[in-house]
């Protein structure tokens, strides 16, 4: 007997003669069949018979198991007329038990994974008809909803008209009234009310107010130190001054005013002055912090700027025509060819933007003294 895996059965033909078992080391080695056909000559009465030998079958020891032995039959066959052999393997499958268990662990293993597909689809199937119904249900909500409201529309639009149908009546039947008055000259409606003639109607026109009148009183008188006042102008039926330079047409050209956007306000004139919102032309003045002005100055004729002078802290922001005026740059005959160089000889408008932060307590008082006149 050999020991062998459970692998099933084998079977091996090999031709009589020299053959070789495979096996351990310890295996006797080829075991060798031979077979001599009958000799001729002075022996031929008595031939000699041919003799099979057996092949000796090598044999090893069963290991020590702690499990049931498991063995394979080994049995040989050898055929002298044909001159081969076979071997034959009988190797045994699992044992029964071993099958069973295995066939009952697959099996639970099998409905385990049947019961969690199963509730895996339940679970889906349910969420996504949850979902669905709820939607239904909401949809369904909002056509009731949509239903009433054209129902109480449809409501109101019999009754406005069944009240127009009434009023309708009314009317026609008014005029009816009215036309039978009518048709009878011998009534004392005819007679007292039809045949009598309205007094002619008279109307009065009040003449429109000339711009003289409208301006009279209305002071637009610029300080001392501005040689020219402001001109009133009548806008939008109320009248309005137009100051020189950058003064205030809301506070009657009396000073100057800062505001961030040209809507609603006139272009200044020239000559005029630019002055910082709080500077008179006679003791400067600081401006205040935080200031955000924009001013525009515009005539028929080109345009100049005259520094007269100076001095705004490194914090402010001075631009003329979008141009930045540098805060270190307080000489007049610099700055006013600097200002020459960013209005050229045909500018007839003059923008002027003029920004500040936090002014410092030192350095002061900080200010800007410009005049704008006429291009020489």
């Amino acid at each position: 007997m050999v020991q062998l895996p459970s692998d099933g059965t084998t079977s091996v033909a090999e031709p009589a003669g020299s053959t070789e078992s495979p096996g351990p080391t310890n295996s006797p080695g080829p075991t060798q069949s031979t077979l001599e056909p009958a000799t001729q000559g002075g022996s031929s009465q008595n031939p000699t018979v041919p003799t099979t030998v057996a092949p000796t079958v090598p044999t090893t020891e069963a290991p020590t198991t702690t499990q049931a032995d498991v063995w394979a039959e080994f049995d040989l066959d050898c055929n002298t007329t044909a001159n081969y052999c076979v071997y034959k393997i009988n190797a045994p499958q699992i044992d029964a038990a071993t099958y069973n268990e295995d066939s009952s662990k697959l099996q639970t293993e099998k409905d385990v994974y049947l019961g969690l597909s199963s509730q895996a689809y339940y679970d889906s199937s349910s969420f996504f008809a949850n979902k669905v119904y709820q939607n239904y249900q909401n949809v369904q909500e909002l056509v009731q909803n949509l239903t009433m409201q054209m129902q109480a529309l449809r409501d109101t639009v019999d009754e406005a008209l069944a009240d127009v149908q009434n009023q309708t009546a009314y009317i026609s039947d008014a005029l009816q009234n009215i036309k039978t008055i009518y048709s009878n000259l011998t009534t004392c409606y005819y007679q007292r009310c039809a045949l009598v003639t309205p007094p002619p109607i008279t109307t009065t026109t009040t003449p429109r107010p000339t711009t003289s009148d409208m301006c009279s009183g209305y002071s637009c008188v610029t300080p001392s130190e501005v040689e020219n006042n402001g001109t009133c102008l009548i806008i939008s039926g109320k009248p309005t001054c137009q100051c020189p330079g950058n003064l205030d047409q809301k506070n009657n050209c009396e000073q100057v005013g800062c505001y961030s956007s040209f809507t609603g306000l006139t272009d200044g004139t020239v000559p005029g002055p630019f002055w910082s919102p709080g500077y008179t032309g006679s003791t400067p003045v600081s401006y205040g912090k935080n200031l955000n002005c924009i001013y525009k100055i515009s005539s028929q004729n080109s345009l100049k700027i005259t520094v007269n002078s100076i001095n705004i802290d490194p914090t402010a922001q001075l631009l003329v025509n979008g141009k930045a005026i540098p805060p270190s740059l307080k000489n007049v005959t610099q700055l006013n060819g600097y200002i020459d160089g960013i209005l050229k000889s045909t500018t007839k408008t003059v923008t002027l933007k003029f920004v500040t932060k936090t002014v410092p307590t030192s350095g002061g008082p900080y200010y800007i003294d410009w005049n704008v006149v006429k291009y020489p």
